[in-house]
């Protein structure tokens, strides 16, 4: 498997990978423009295994803003992780794992010393213990009720 930057010969499996977590989660969505602009930027990384594109991650560059995060100070430079994708077929691998790793290593770079995410997941539990196992801390909950 190889984890590198994507390319915009890589769009259209992008595109492909996002409508398949859309259906799965409601999560991505997004168009083809915004993802064009984010591999232009530098900011994907595609997981490559056989020829064929198995996962992504888009991160961007941030800088706190007073109060964002309680441990940030204000103007400290943080990466965010907007999202990490897997093909559930490939999701006990270590894709994953290893999209997160470039992410960090990528951060560790260009010295910043933090990286923050959200994750939404139809099995939380496993997506908590996922990145528990690589040493990220909980420290936002969020929960919801569905009404008839």
């Amino acid at each position: 498997m190889i984890i590198r930057l994507a390319t915009i010969d890589d769009l259209n499996s992008i595109k492909l990978l996002d409508k398949q977590w859309e259906a799965e989660s409601n999560i991505g969505g997004e168009s083809g423009i915004f993802y064009k602009k984010c591999i232009t930027a530098k900011r994907v990384y595609v997981a490559e295994l056989n020829s064929s594109i198995v996962g992504f991650s888009l991160f961007t560059l941030k800088r706190a803003k007073k109060g964002e995060y309680s441990s940030l100070k204000k103007g400290q430079y943080y990466l965010f992780v907007d999202y990490i994708f897997v093909l559930k077929k490939y999701r006990s691998e270590g894709v994953g794992n290893k999209l997160l790793k470039t992410m960090e290593e990528y951060a560790k770079s260009i010295k910043v010393t933090s990286l923050y995410l959200y994750a939404v997941s139809d099995e939380p539990e496993r997506l908590i213990s996922f990145y528990k196992k690589k040493g990220y801390d909980v420290s936002y909950v969020m929960m919801y009720k569905k009404f008839n």
